[in-house]
């Protein structure tokens, strides 16, 4: 049985113990909290025990349940209330309000698993997303890799922003994961109808574009050009823009697409190179290396440019930082970190509503 923590809620015992119904000790049990657009609640199993050791034997035995509440029952004399919590009682799940009924208490199931791991009745882990190995104190390296631990382990969600570290990278860092497809978007960012985002992105300098930024509630954040290169660097990948238009009316493109692409180091503002690009969905996925206008050339470093390390005055013309290309003092390229972010389409130029960069794992990694 594992050893279950006891907050210490209730020490002293009372001898009048003023009981509450099953909905009113409902309303005490849960922390109640704004989660995205709805409201979120811990999920809870109710059952009856003979003793308080009882409940923490029934808690021992459900691989979900990560902590209980405990009260004297309501209903039976001589018999206890048992709460199977899913969530331990920092995150979800408030602790009971023992000024209501002081023999209630909180107790959580101790556990070798980091990270919101489950502690299974064989004594190993369940993972939380993007987190592996025996304690779940591994990270996965992309998000293809956790779509298979994941599928190992009973199933996965269509996706979440999850905590990854590369290869070569000595700290971890936040992507959104879709693992359905098990990409990872490095770049995200979402814009109203006149383009305006909540993230000023044309204030920010070389070292911000380098470090990465981010606003998750927002649904815009960008990596860093480090962490990009050591993505990067691990294995192969192909990315397709993801671009969502706003007018003239509502559509989704998936194009282009470019694959084995990587990134040089700082000392060449962090080039982007490529070895294969398609047009996508459509052009009927034809290779046309030299068609998109900001990377022409297959195998051509495109340095990153910033008003305040700039690709002669690209940045500085064009608006935020981007791999602008410059040629015959034209300076051209779209930037996703525009102020009002366009892409050319049949119709002209549309607005963008939303643009992702999901990355797609091909084959190993190195």
């Amino acid at each position: 049985m594992e050893v279950f923590v006891l907050l210490c809620l209730a020490c002293a015992v009372s001898l009048h113990v003023t009981f509450v119904s099953s909905q009113a000790q409902n309303n005490l049990h849960y922390w109640r909290c704004n989660k995205g657009s709805g409201i979120f609640q811990c999920n809870s199993k109710m059952t009856m025990t003979s003793s308080r050791l009882g409940c923490f034997e029934a808690c021992s035995a459900d691989d979900t349940c990560r902590s209980v509440n405990v009260c004297p029952s309501s209903q039976t004399t001589g018999q206890w209330d048992c709460e199977l919590l899913d969530s331990y009682s920092p995150w979800f799940c408030r602790r009971l309000d023992t000024a209501t009924n002081p023999q209630c208490f909180h107790s959580e199931k101790s556990s070798h698993c980091q990270n919101g791991g489950r502690l299974r009745n064989d004594g190993t882990c369940k993972c939380e997303p993007c987190f592996m190995g025996d304690d779940c104190t591994q990270h996965a390296r992309d998000c293809m890799e956790a779509k298979e631990v994941l599928a190992k382990d009973g199933g996965y969600d269509s996706g979440a922003v999850c905590l990854i570290q590369p290869k070569s990278a000595l700290k971890s860092f936040r992507v959104s994961c879709n693992f359905e497809t098990g990409t990872t978007s490095l770049i995200w960012r979402t814009h109203n109808s006149l383009g305006s985002s909540p993230v000023d992105w044309k204030s920010y300098t070389w070292n911000n574009y380098k470090q990465g930024m981010e606003s998750f509630d927002t649904n815009n954040f960008f990596v860093g050009l480090e962490n990009m290169r050591l993505f990067l660097a691990q294995a192969e990948y192909r990315v397709t823009l993801w671009n969502v238009y706003h007018a003239p009316k509502p559509q989704i493109q998936k194009s282009p697409s470019f694959k084995t692409i990587r990134l040089g180091d700082e000392t060449g503002k962090f080039a982007l190179q490529y070895d294969w690009y398609s047009g996508g969905a459509e052009s009927s996925c034809s290779t046309a290396p030299n068609t998109y206008e900001s990377f022409k050339g297959r195998g051509v470093p495109h340095p990153f440019c910033t008003e305040d390390n700039d690709c002669g005055t690209c940045a500085k013309d064009k608006g935020p930082g981007w791999y602008y290309v410059e040629g015959n003092g034209v300076c051209v390229g779209t930037s996703p970190f525009a102020p009002i972010p366009q892409w050319p389409q049949d119709e002209g130029l549309l607005t963008l509503e939303t643009t992702a960069y999901p990355m797609e794992r091909i084959g190993d990694f190195y």
